[in-house]
């Protein structure tokens, strides 16, 4: 099941803010051509009108883009020309032409070029990711749409075109199937239209939230999205929007067959009046095929037909019938415009209709496509050159950073050579001046050893946020869901949910604080040039450390056992934190334990002195010791990343973490200095 693509990339080309009821602002552009004489001024009047016809009456949206063609080449008006290519790609990219729209796209792209228009060739380049994405070329259009970003970016009072390029970004995140780099990209277009109050392009990006919502299985916020684009949607006068709104509604009750098959029906119903080729009817269409195949493997029965328009089937059998009838014309459809997302998904559906119907051969030949489709569109070498496109991006703007501090010191340069030749003409002053460039030369190359080791700082800041945008954006991202949701909808919630929801913020706060030292910890090691400086420590100065931290703990009694005198060689700050994260944990193992205490241990064995905690909480399997311990096991925030970055602590001052562990008796690990 694949989301629609991209919607309508030609109401963000065209201006149109429709506020009211579109027709009125149709009527406004007739009546400014009637009063118009201007070639030039017309041709603009009529590509809006062209655009505006696009999803109401392709063959007149066709009529006036020729219009605007004539007039161009009438006059002999580049500008004009492009204009016309780029309705003609609008066009096209809605009907499910895209490489006949990528042709229109790529030339006006070249003639902007060639007159210098910045804003022009940014336009060009959001579209040709637009046809690119609905073509499933995804790293093609990731790239279109990064460099369209950049551009936009340099240019001010551009709020509208970096809000559509930040929303084909998400998209292609989306189909990706990275679905929180998708919603990270989606809260940035909302923000952007908000700020400049566009209805339209709110409507167009609550639709896609709402998917994203829906594929993270959070069905509350992706019906909240559906209904607020539902009711743009119907405000603005946009039936494409509305029909794909009623399909992801759609599929967000399969559950309950008889409300989700009404939803489609009516989706299909606005879709195809629109366009039967466009990627969100061949979308819904299939969804119809999927929900009729849903209903026979859930052995649910047959719902009532409540729209006369569609024949709903009487039999198990017709139930297969007709699920194989709207997913072969979905799979047919999608073929005819080379959008294999889609071609994959259906074919595994239909695959499995045909398996029950037991005709094996064509089922096995449907999987098969669906196999090597999924394997071509999602394989790792896409997401990596997806990544890569974004990467390259923040080294792009390091790189201006660099250049504008060398362009500083050159204009310095060139200062203090006048001053020099200041020098020779003025005689007594020069003695001054000296002075001053001699001051002016220490601040230079001061300045220069600064921007030395200021790009140096940016190779290690690469480094750190590379691990910190890795493990600190899905905590980030749901506390700032959860104080968003409190602050907008606060009478959402009883007080019982209150109070709930700000439980979980605190957690999440909480383990966020967690995860920054822990990262930031990390971030210290990998620094260059830094060394843990190993000293002799005694045992007691440690345990006093641990009392002072934990003074105010309250639920759990913790030991300290020691001889006298005894100490031990490492590092103090990094055994510290060791100490301290292993009774942190120990703490949160014994929250739910009656009697919990946690005791601390140090013993002389041999020439080394060994320290371990032991706890009596409920312990833990040989499996998730396993995992807390090998370096060649999976790990995530859940199963221990904490200890490991520990473990990796005590290898810098040559010691090693070991695990014990009784299931319902407790857990002792135990730390010992590596020999050599």
């Amino acid at each position: 099941m694949k989301i629609f693509l991209l919607i309508s990339s030609f109401i963000f080309l065209s201006g149109t803010k429709a506020q009211t009821v579109r027709q009125s602002y149709l009527d406004s552009l007739l009546i400014q051509v009637q009063k118009t004489t201007v070639d030039t001024s017309k041709a603009r009047l009529y590509t809006k009108i062209s655009d505006w016809f696009i999803d109401n009456d392709i063959e007149k949206a066709i009529l006036y883009a020729d219009t605007v063609s004539l007039i161009a080449k009438k006059n002999n008006w580049k500008e004009g020309e492009a204009a016309s290519l780029v309705a003609y790609g609008n066009i096209y990219n809605f009907t499910g032409d895209y490489d006949k729209a990528i042709g229109y796209f790529t030339k006006a792209y070249e003639i902007n070029r060639a007159l210098k228009s910045v804003r022009g060739m940014a336009n060009n380049l959001y579209s040709l990711g637009s046809a690119n994405e609905r073509l499933s070329n995804y790293p093609a259009a990731a790239n279109y749409y990064f460099e369209s970003l950049k551009i936009n970016e340099s240019l001010p009072d551009n709020n509208l075109p970096i809000a559509n390029c930040l929303g084909g970004i998400a998209v292609i995140y989306f189909l990706q199937h990275d679905y929180q780099k998708s919603m990270e990209y989606s809260l940035r277009v909302i923000e952007k239209q908000q700020a400049i109050h566009n209805e339209t392009g709110l409507m167009n990006e609550y639709i896609n939230i709402a998917d994203t919502y829906y594929r993270l299985s959070d069905s509350v916020n992706a019906e909240k999205y559906n209904l607020k684009a539902l009711e743009l949607s119907k405000k603005l006068g946009f039936g494409l929007q509305e029909g794909i709104a009623y399909s992801q509604l759609g599929l967000l009750y399969a559950s309950n067959p008889s409300v989700s098959l009404e939803y489609l029906f009516k989706a299909q119903e606005k879709l195809v009046a629109i366009s039967p080729n466009f990627s969100s009817t061949i979308l819904n269409r299939g969804e119809i095929g999927k929900a009729f195949l849903n209903i026979y493997t859930s052995g649910k029965e047959i719902p009532v037909s409540k729209n006369s328009k569609y024949a709903m089937p009487k039999t198990k059998a017709e139930l297969l019938d007709t699920a194989e009838i709207y997913l072969q014309s979905a799979i047919t459809e999608s073929r005819a415009t080379e959008d294999k997302d889609k071609e994959a998904s259906f074919s595994g559906d239909l695959a499995q209709v045909q398996s029950l119907k037991g005709n094996y051969k064509a089922a096995f030949s449907n999987l098969n496509i669906s196999y090597l489709l999924h394997d071509s569109l999602y394989s790792q070498e896409n997401k990596n050159k997806i990544a890569a496109l974004e990467s390259q991006k923040k080294v792009d703007l390091k790189d201006k950073e660099i250049q504008i501090n060398k362009l500083t010191i050159t204009n310095q340069r060139k200062t203090q050579l006048g001053l020099i030749a200041g020098l020779c003409l003025l005689g007594v002053i020069g003695v001054l001046l000296f002075r001053q460039s001699n001051t002016r030369k220490k601040t230079n190359a001061t300045l220069v050893k600064l921007n030395t080791e200021l790009d140096e700082a940016n190779r290690v800041k690469a480094k750190f946020f590379g691990i910190l945008s890795h493990d600190l954006r899905g905590p980030v991202a749901n506390l700032a869901n959860f104080l968003h949701l409190q602050k907008t909808s606060p009478d959402l919630f009883t007080a019982e949910q209150t109070v709930a929801n700000q439980k979980k913020i605190s957690d999440s706060a909480d383990s966020l604080l967690e995860t920054m030292e822990a990262m930031l910890l990390w971030s210290k090691e990998q620094m260059e040039n830094f060394k843990p400086e190993i000293k002799n420590i005694p045992v007691g100065e440690l345990y006093n450390y641990l009392q002072n931290f934990f003074s105010q703990n309250e639920q759990v009694t913790i030991s300290f056992n020691a001889e006298a005198g005894l100490s031990v060689e490492a590092d103090e700050n990094y055994l510290q934190v060791i100490m301290q994260n292993l009774t942190s944990n120990a703490i949160r193992a014994l929250k739910n334990t009656p009697d919990a205490k946690i005791d601390w241990n140090a013993k002389k064995v041999g020439s080394n002195t060994i320290l371990s905690i032991t706890d009596n909480g409920p312990g833990i399997s040989n499996e998730n010791a396993k995992v807390l311990m090998e370096d060649n096991m999976a790990i995530n925030a859940k199963s221990g990343f904490g200890l490991h970055l520990i473990r990796d602590l005590a290898k810098a001052i040559r010691y090693e973490i070991s695990v014990q562990s009784k299931p319902g008796e407790g857990t002792t690990f135990t730390l010992s200095n590596i020999p050599g």
